[in-house]
C-alpha cells in the first residue's frame, strides 16, 4: 500500500506584498504569496508555526509542483517520478500531505502521499482508483477522500464527477467516513481534537459542508448559501471555506463572517491554524491566480 522515495529540492526567496482591508466585521492583513517566477501560486495550508503549503505552475513547463514556505524561504516539493505534485496540509512537526500524479497518469489515478523528515510515503486506499489527501494533524491522522474502479454518479442537474467517500488514516488504519444519506463525501480538514470538516452531495443536489465532531455530522450552511464547503478547521473549532453563490467564511462560535481579498475576482480560503491564521488563494483582474496568508 505505501511506497518510500527520497526528499524534497530546494529553493529560495520570498515575494510578499501587504495588503490591511476591513472584510465584513474583520479587519484583516493580506500577505500574497507568489512563488518566485511562477505562472500561478496557490496556498493550502498553515501549521501553527507559520509554515505554509501550497502549490505553483511553472511557466515554462507548465507543470504544477509543490512548495512549502518556512521562515521565508521557499523549498519546492516533487514527489519522485510525478508530474504533478499538490501539498494541501501541514502539522507542527513538518510533516505534509497532498496528492501526485504518476508519470503517463490522469487524475483518475491520482495518489495521496505522505512527506515525513524528507522521506516520500504513498498513500492509497485499498483498491481505490484514486486517493487524494488533504489535511494531517499533530497526533499524524490524515483525512481525505477515495473513488472505486468503476464507479459512475447518479443522474441530477448537479452530478457529482465521480462518487467519493472520505476518510480517515490513523495509525495505518484507514476508516471510511460517508454523511448519512450522501452519494459524495470528502473529508479536507483536521484539527487536533479530531474534528473533520468536508463537503457532501445528496443526490440530484448541490454540495453542503459538514463538521464532524466525536462522531456526529453537522451541516454548515451560512444564511442564504446555495452551496457550502467546509475546508479548514483549527483546534479551537474555528471553520474556514466557501459558500455560493460567491464568497468566503470563517465561522468563530457560531459567527459567519465572509471576507475577499481586495479587488480579486474570486477568493477561497483553505486552512486555518490555532492562531485564527488562513491561508487561500485568489484571483486576480488578469486571471492570474495567487496565494495569501489573512492575519486578524
Amino acid at each position: 500500500m505505501f511506497t518510500r522515495q527520497p526528499g524534497l529540492a530546494a529553493c529560495s526567496a520570498l515575494l510578499f506584498a501587504l495588503v490591511v482591508m476591513p472584510a465584513s466585521a474583520l479587519a484583516v492583513t493580506f500577505t500574497v504569496i507568489d512563488f518566485p517566477g511562477a505562472r500561478d501560486t496557490f496556498s493550502y495550508g498553515v501549521n501553527a508555526e507559520g509554515d505554509i503549503v501550497g502549490a505553483y505552475t511553472d511557466q515554462v513547463s507548465n507543470l504544477t509542483h509543490g512548495f512549502l514556505l518556512h521562515q521565508g524561504a521557499f523549498t519546492a516539493i516533487d514527489f519522485p517520478g510525478a508530474i504533478f505534485t499538490q501539498p494541501f496540509g501541514v502539522n507542527q512537526k513538518g510533516d505534509i500531505v497532498g496528492t501526485y500524479l504518476p508519470a503517463g497518469g490522469s487524475l483518475s489515478n491520482a495518489q495521496g502521499f505522505l512527506l515525513h523528515q524528507g522521506i516520500f510515503t504513498t498513500i492509497a486506499f485499498p483498491g481505490a482508483a484514486r486517493t487524494q489527501a488533504f489535511g494531517i494533524n499533530s497526533q499524524g491522522d490524515i483525512v481525505g477522500f477515495y473513488d472505486l474502479p468503476g464507479a459512475e454518479p447518479p443522474p441530477g442537474p448537479f452530478p457529482p464527477p465521480r462518487p467519493f467517500q472520505g476518510f480517515v488514516l490513523h495509525q495505518g488504519t484507514f476508516t471510511t467516513i460517508d454523511f448519512p444519506g450522501a452519494f459524495l463525501t470528502e473529508a479536507i480538514g483536521i484539527n487536533s481534537e479530531g474534528d473533520i470538516v468536508g463537503l457532501y452531495n445528496l443526490p440530484g443536489a448541490s454540495s453542503l459542508g459538514f463538521v464532524l465532531h466525536q462522531g456526529t455530522f453537522t451541516t454548515i450552511a451560512p444564511p442564504g448559501a446555495s452551496y457550502t464547503e467546509g475546508h479548514g478547521i483549527n483546534p479551537k473549532g474555528d471553520i474556514v471555506g466557501l459558500y455560493g453563490p460567491s464568497g468566503e467564511y470563517l465561522l468563530h462560535q457560531g459567527t459567519f463572517t465572509t471576507f475577499d481579498f481586495p479587488g480579486a475576482i474570486f477568493t477561497v480560503g483553505f486552512a486555518i491554524n490555532p492562531k485564527g491564521d488562513v491561508v487561500g488563494g485568489y484571483l486576480d483582474a488578469t486571471f492570474s491566480f495567487h496565494g495569501f496568508l489573512m492575519q486578524q
